[in-house]
């Protein structure tokens, strides 16, 4: 009972030292504190409002009757674009376009309203950037619902001179009602889909980044070499590795409360799910990513190589976590390697809490890979730190 109390106060004693450390390392405070801060803030910021409104489209009314007017107008009335710009050359539009003052470009042809009235198919014609999906997904979905509104009323027209019923229009002009309601995420909003993958990857970059220059700094220091010192190897090299992965789980179980829970009211982020399922599921997480950046973090030789390295990787790993593309598309060797980082299953699994309000139960599987990446990664660290025990200083 003793000997289980000593290691106890030796683990205690070395997560308080380096927590002494963190605090006197200037680098390693902006990443693990500032960063942390600002980051929330920053993304909060930009994606709260949410969707993209009152895009600027530029209107070529070639037809310009009274038919093509009320088209234009019912387009300028949608909330998703707004009308600009009503020009006659299409080389200005295409000009005004290039220097990005409109988003998109409508056409409607000359003879418009006589192929309306002839019962003909009009055409109207829309120009949208597919470099930027967000874009082309607004102005082509505004001026699609302009155009079928436009299309039916004119149909509904037709038929109530033919005498037929009030109560039989939509029937006639739709028989099929369409009811079109979006689950989990109502208002399609951008920031509540990408915010909390983000934040899961936020926490795994930021720890590797930090204990990499912790790492790096101490090669620094002692010209190239990993050294165990002779205090730490008699107080026992296992009770200072588990110290300090004890301070930096501590340190990132407080920062993933400030993401996940008090950032996520202060910006009105809708949360389905509960706060403590989603603690539960980061606390593996959180301990995958200690290790696995604690086991990295022995072969860095500067610090700035930490930074160079997982700054570059932070972009790879979102996109093997499956939110940027479905993973079943994902080539064999991708999908392997995706299953191997916590931020993968992090992200997948915060995403089903979060947004599609799901329980635990739900995300066993992803809270099974995590706890079993702990174990790998801590097995993978500890012996690393117990071979580096055992080289003479």
């Amino acid at each position: 009972m003793n000997a289980i109390l000593d290691k106890f106060k030796q683990i205690i004693y070395f997560a308080a030292q380096e927590l002494h450390n963190i605090v006197k390392d200037s680098g390693v405070i902006l990443i693990f504190f500032v960063a942390t801060l600002l980051y929330p803030a920053l993304y909060a910021f930009v994606y709260q409002k949410e969707a993209i409104d009152e895009l600027p489209v530029a209107v070529i009314d070639n037809d310009n009757t009274q038919t093509s007017r009320k088209l234009v107008k019912m387009l300028d009335a949608s909330s998703d674009i707004a009308i600009t710009e009503k020009i006659n050359d299409f080389q200005q539009a295409e000009h005004l376009f290039l220097e990005k003052k409109i988003y998109g470009i409508i056409t409607l042809d000359n003879g418009f309203e006589k192929q309306v009235m002839k019962g003909e198919q009009a055409h109207m014609g829309v120009y949208c950037d597919g470099s930027y999906i967000m874009h082309y997904k607004t102005v082509l979905t505004a001026a699609t619902k302009a155009g079928l509104t436009f299309g039916a009323g004119v149909q509904a027209k037709k038929l109530m001179m033919k005498g037929t019923p009030k109560s039989q229009l939509m029937a006639q002009i739709s028989p099929v009602n369409l009811v079109s309601k979006p689950l989990f995420n109502a208002t399609g909003g951008y920031g509540t889909y990408l915010m909390p993958p983000i934040m899961v990857l936020v926490i795994q970059q930021l720890l590797l980044i930090g204990i990499g220059m912790i790492g790096g700094t101490h090669r620094e220091k002692h010209k190239g070499k990993y050294i165990i010192s002779e205090e730490i190897k008699e107080r026992g090299w296992d009770s200072w590795f588990l110290g300090r992965a004890l301070s930096y789980f501590i340190i990132f179980m407080l920062v993933a409360y400030y993401l996940f829970v008090l950032t996520f009211k202060w910006f009105d982020f809708p949360i389905h799910g509960t706060s403590s399922d989603a603690m539960v599921l980061l606390i593996p997480m959180i301990l995958a990513s200690v290790f696995l950046a604690m086991w990295i973090s022995t072969y860095f030789y500067f610090r700035v190589q930490s930074m160079m390295l997982f700054l570059f990787t932070s972009f790879i790993f979102l996109f093997l976590s499956g939110i940027s593309w479905p993973v079943e598309a994902f080539p064999a060797v991708f999908k392997w390697f995706a299953q191997i980082l916590p931020s993968t299953h992090g992200i997948q699994g915060i995403m089903k809490i979060q947004i599609f309000g799901a329980e635990l139960s739900e995300v066993q599987n992803h809270i099974t890979a995590l706890w079993t990446l702990t174990a790998i990664f801590f097995t993978g660290s500890s012996l690393r730190f117990w071979q580096l025990s055992k080289m003479k200083n």
